[in-house]
């Protein structure tokens, strides 16, 4: 929408391409208010005048979400209200995101899917609402969408499965633009922390370790009855995997040696995800006062009130790689192996 006013009674610094006269311009949205110009001087070249609009209703203390906003425009002789005469000029309509408060500069410019998850979800008034709102659109997971309704994807597990990195992307833009949609914890992470960060609300981004440096089997797996190492007191089980990526292509039956790949923890729009051995985790902590988590994981919509919730929720094991050349595995036990979690600062 233009934005500067143009002075009009006597042209522009003499100049014959503005009339003389100055004009109204009023823009009528429904259930809203207007918004006015007065004093538009209309330019006889093809130039397009920036104009200055006052809105005689101010937008909701709330987010909000105008999908679209309706605007009729009229115009009328400089002082006459389009209540008396008023000639309709055009119409437009654009989608307007309302935030709870200004967005910080760094994030500009801000891509629409992160306004929708931000705003989206309408009608909080508080940082605690609006947490809430946006966090039930990942939570479930919910199978989030960009703004223009394209699947987003906690690595894709589909007709077109996707592995690690750079198959699927490790931070936002990548994601959003990706072909495919699939995206690694990073960016699903990354992704809720811009939209949380749109309302003024923040959030620690931060990485999920084990304690012994092992990588995490994410459920659901069933580990054999007899396994390749029954002397071993711990770390029974042989798993073998495929090479560069562990899990992609998908091992024929499922079946990684002594461990058998089931459905377990669904992600976004992945049930399950095609990767499920993680040497790390990337999740979010939030203010523990504001109602939800306080750690939340976009990837599978889930959250978790510190590691052990996490290591009891989401892990079935643990994988090393030992001096015969081969991976053991073994089971959770009585856990313990996941690093504490940050405290939100």
């Amino acid at each position: 929408m233009p934005r500067r006013l143009v002075g009009c009674a006597g042209g522009r610094n003499g100049d014959s391409d503005y009339r003389a006269h100055c004009v109204r311009i009023e823009g009528q949205v429904p259930n809203f208010g207007k918004f006015v110009a007065t004093g538009v001087a209309i330019p006889m070249a093809s130039e397009t005048p920036e104009i200055s609009f006052t809105a005689d209703t101010a937008l909701p203390s709330m987010t909000r979400f105008y999908h679209p906003m309706f605007v009729s425009w009229y115009a009328a002789a400089d002082g006459n209200p389009c209540s008396s005469q008023c000639a309709g000029i055009n119409s437009t309509s654009d989608d307007v995101y309302v935030t709870l408060s200004t967005p910080d500069p760094t994030l500009l410019p801000i891509p629409l899917t992160v306004m929708r998850l931000a705003v989206s979800n309408e009608g909080a008034s508080t940082p605690m609402g609006a947490l809430q709102n946006t966090w039930a659109l990942f939570s479930g997971p919910a199978n989030i969408n960009t703004w223009d309704n394209r699947r987003l994807y906690y690595y894709r597990n589909d007709d077109h499965v996707v592995g690690f990195y750079p198959a699927s992307a490790i931070d936002v833009p990548g994601l959003l633009t990706s072909s495919s949609g699939s995206g690694e914890c990073e960016a699903l992470s990354q992704l809720l922390q811009d939209a949380l960060a749109v309302n003024g609300i923040p959030s620690l981004y931060f990485q999920i370790n084990t304690v012994d440096g092992s990588q995490m089997l994410i459920k659901n797996w069933a580990f054999v009855p007899v396994s390749t190492y029954p002397s071993e007191p711990v770390w029974k089980w042989q798993m073998l995997v495929g090479f560069p990526d562990p899990m992609v292509p998908h091992i024929p039956l499922d079946l990684y040696g002594d461990l058998l790949s089931l459905t377990g923890v669904p992600g976004q729009n992945s049930n399950p995800p095609s990767e499920k051995l993680f040497g790390n985790h990337k999740i979010l902590a939030v203010n523990p006062t504001l109602g939800v988590g306080p750690y939340l994981d976009p990837s599978y919509g889930v959250t978790y009130t510190g590691s052990a919730m996490f290591e009891a929720n989401a892990v079935a094991g643990y994988v090393r790689f030992f001096d015969d050349g081969f991976f053991h595995a073994r089971q959770t036990g009585s856990g313990g192996n996941i690093g504490s979690f940050p405290a939100f600062p």
